[in-house]
Formats: structure tokens, sequence, C-alpha cells
């Protein structure tokens, strides 16, 4: 039967609220926020040291940052005289890397100018990797050395640097693919193979500076802001300039269930390929009646989604919320009916059958008329066939006792 009235509707809220955490939390080397401090706020601990006087600047790309919904309220402030912040590093190699920071220069100088970087030691030429402006192109380029000898492999934009405009720039470089590429405001602007990927250093990581000899330089005048290191190849709709994508439900958005129908499948499934497996977790409106099976879940990458199981559903309204680190959440919603409950206790008892057999022979519409029940199979009259129904349904329901 179909819900009728407001007998069986519950007005139920959702029973939790959801906290973001920064996207891909356990793939985060360093998040370098410069709010007021070169704090490291992933949690590893890698607190940046500033050499020279850097300084820090309320012009800020964006507020709040689009990827995590948090204010962003101060840049980094550098100039070229060797203003910049070092931070305990670690070693990338064997793996993919993204490198991706907000910049804005103040003025364009006449040599290279680096913007994030890692000191690569044994009088090494240039950094392990580092995203930068080339002298003679003005173009934002990336650069990664599979050995401390040898020219790196370096992949070229065709953006070229002005002053006194936000660029967000991303370096990466996919292990698994081995290719490494360089975005620019989200967009792909170059890409070229590497089949060896990183070397191995432990040097820090330079915000704001690059290396040349083995010497810290190639500073720069200008804004530097949301710097993070991540230790996977991040799609653009996973970096910082990007609002998190929502993820997927099927079925979606709401479902009518008449029960006894439980459980039903649900599957979760993620808007486009990650970079590694996605962790998700349900909440429901109605505690200790709604159970979602497994919970948390977790969609192996190389899938894209997970089938769940939803039972224990109670006529009414239920609502199922389910939500990841980096994704906006999603819900669907139930109205749920159950067959041949009458009075819309949530069992089908003597009660209902009584109510047919009351309204035997009598019209039953789609506006409830006083003291007619609704015909159960549906043909709007009451009459044996409905007793039938309900007879058989006698017992079903999650509150019968």
């Amino acid at each position: 039967m179909k819900l009728r009235g407001s007998r069986m509707a519950l007005a139920v809220g959702v029973a939790a609220a959801f906290t973001f955490a920064f996207p891909a939390a356990a793939a985060t080397i360093g998040y370098w926020r410069f709010e007021g401090n070169a704090d490291d706020c992933s949690g590893n601990g890698r607190h940046a040291t500033p050499i020279g006087t850097p300084a820090y600047n309320a012009a800020v790309p964006t507020d709040p940052v689009p990827r995590t919904g948090t204010p962003n309220a101060s840049s980094a402030e550098l100039s070229p005289g060797g203003n910049y912040f070092a931070a305990p590093g670690l070693d990338l190699s064997g793996g993919s890397l993204t490198v991706e920071c907000w910049i804005m220069f103040h003025a364009i100088g006449y040599n290279y100018q680096t913007f994030v970087s890692q000191r690569l030691p044994d009088a090494a030429i240039t950094p392990a990797f580092h995203l930068h402006r080339r002298y003679d192109s003005d173009c934002f380029a990336f650069s990664v050395r599979g050995s401390p000898v040898g020219d790196p492999v370096l992949v070229e934009s065709a953006v070229c640097a002005a002053v006194n405009t936000w660029y967000h720039l991303a370096g990466v470089y996919d292990h698994q693919e081995r290719k490494q590429r360089i975005y620019v405001d989200g967009q792909l602007r170059g890409e070229a193979d590497n089949p060896i990927g990183v070397v191995a250093s432990t040097e820090a990581f330079l915000l704001g500076a690059g290396q040349w000899k083995d010497t810290d330089g190639d500073f720069w005048d200008g804004c530097l802001d949301e710097v993070r290191i991540t230790r996977a190849a991040l799609r653009p709709s996973e970096m910082l300039l990007s609002a998190p994508p929502s993820l997927g439900l099927v079925p979606a958005g709401f479902d009518k269930i008449v029960l006894p129908r439980s459980p039903h499948s649900l599957a979760v499934v993620l808007p486009e390929p990650a970079a590694e497996d996605v962790v998700v977790s349900f909440a429901c409106s109605q505690q200790n009646v709604v159970r979602v099976e497994p919970n948390p879940a977790t969609i192996v990458r190389a899938a894209g989604q997970a089938q769940v199981s939803v039972s224990g559903l109670r006529p009414g309204s239920a609502e199922v919320v389910v939500s990841a680190d980096g994704y906006q959440p999603a819900s669907i919603r139930y109205e749920v009916a159950l067959e041949g409950d009458i009075n819309g206790d949530g069992c089908v008892n003597v009660a209902d059958l009584l109510s047919v057999r009351n309204s035997m022979g009598k019209t039953s519409g789609p506006a409830l008329v006083a003291d007619v029940a609704p015909a159960p199979n549906g043909d709007g009259i009451v009459n044996v066939s409905d007793l039938l129904f309900v007879r058989n349904h006698l017992g079903t329901g999650p509150l019968c006792r």
C-alpha cells in the first residue's frame, strides 16, 4: 500500500553533522597554508622554518579554499633577497608525486624563479624536483631528477607569468603511467615520459626557493600560498583550486520502499577515478533502526564503487547520508510503506483486518475518506481481495510483537 495522510509520515532529521578534513590526508606529505605562520597543516609535523625575513600578506588567491572550504586570510610574502622557508624533507622516490601551490609575482626577474623544490645533496646542480618559472621563456615548468647526475626530465607550459596575477600551479609525476605533467589553473599544459621517477633525497623542502650547485637560490618577488606536496598523482578535481566532487548513489536521491522488501542494495560511486582507495561512512536518520553494512565501506580505486546493504527500515521517512574525506556528502531519502498496514502502526495485525472488513464495498480514492480504509490492492474498491491481502500479511512489520 501507499503512505496515506500524515499518520505514516515521520518527520526525521539527519542525526549527524559532518566536518571535512583536508582531502587525501593519508597521502599528504606536507601542507603549508601561511596563515600568519609556516606550520604544516597536514598533521605530519613538517613545520617550515623561515630563512631570511619572509613576511605575510593579506593578499590571497581565494577565500575560502575551494577544495577544503577553510578560510584563507594570508599568504607568504617573499622577496628576491633570499627570503623563503625550509621544511623537513622526505624520500619521495619510488612513487607518485604532486606538488601544488598558488603564486603571484610582484615583479619578474631575469633568472630562474622557483616556487617549491627539494634539495638534493652531493653537489647536484638542480633540486630533486622543482616547480618554477624559466628565465629563457618566462613560462612555468616542472623539473624532476631521476639521479643526481645527468639531465632532469622537464615539462614546460606555454603559459607565461604576468605580474599581479594569481596562478595555481601543479607538477605531477604519475609513477604508474610513468608520466610527468604540469597544470596551470587546473588545465594540463605539458606532459612528458619519465621512466625513472624522482631521485631519492631526504633533504629539506624549499618553499619559495630552489637550488643551484648545492646552494639555495632562484629567489623571487611575490606571494606564495597553499603549498601542498602529496604522494599521489592528483587530478585537477582533487587539487586545491577545485570544489570537492560529490559522491554518487544508485539509486539516487529518493527511493520508495514497500516492506517487507528488506534489505536492499545501495551503490556508492566515485565521480571519477581516484588516486587511492576511498573510505566512505554512513549516518542514518533513524538511529538503531536503519542499518548499513558494511559501515564504513571501502571503495577500491580500481572498481570505482562499493555495494552496501540497507536494512531495518521502518514505515515513514528515513535518510541515509554518505560522506568521505575530500568529497561532498550525498544522501538518499526513503519513503517506506508496509503492505497491509492500514493504520500505520508498523505492524499488520487484527486492527488492520477489522478496518478493511468494516469498509467492505466502499470506494477508497487517493484522498482518504473518513472511516474508509484504502484498498490495499490499489483498485480503489474495498473488497474480499483486500481482506485476503491483509490476512496473508498478518504479523509482518518491524513493530510487530
